[in-house]
């Protein structure tokens, strides 16, 4: 009896033991692909910054500044056009990210603005990327 009771309880421990998931973690920085790197418009005109955002872990938010514009705006990470919930999905990438927004009246025919997307992640690593916004 107490053989077939060792076995048992060895067979339940490789069983249980098999079955848990490795977790991979890394605390690498979240990655960035810029897909638009230039802007170029007229004041009043719409833009949009898109972007492919991945991490080994989970992204958090983007943040969209440019002090010169008065652009300061925090944007929830989407996938597939959801917003995210709750503190606990899971969202690795965002091959869609995109972010709208109207060239201000405070911007200068002719000039060069350097708007910076920054990507944290819940390990609160963060990435920067430069995108050129050329107002005509």
């Amino acid at each position: 009896m107490k053989k077939i009771l060792y076995i048992l309880t060895v067979a339940i421990v490789v069983f249980f033991t098999s079955c848990e998931k490795a977790t991979e973690f890394s605390n690498n920085a979240p990655r960035i692909e810029l897909l638009t790197p230039t802007l170029t418009g007229v004041i009043g005109n719409t833009v949009t910054i898109q972007a492919k955002l991945e991490d080994d872990f989970v992204l958090k938010y983007a943040k969209i500044t440019c002090p010169s514009l008065s652009l300061n705006q925090m944007v929830n990470i989407t996938v597939k056009g959801l917003p995210t919930k709750v503190a606990t999905d899971v969202i690795k990438s965002s091959a869609d990210f995109s972010y709208t927004f109207t060239i201000p009246t405070v911007a200068v025919h002719g000039t060069d603005y350097e708007i910076t997307l920054q990507v944290k992640n819940v390990t609160g690593q963060s990435s920067f990327a430069s995108i050129t916004l050329h107002v005509d």
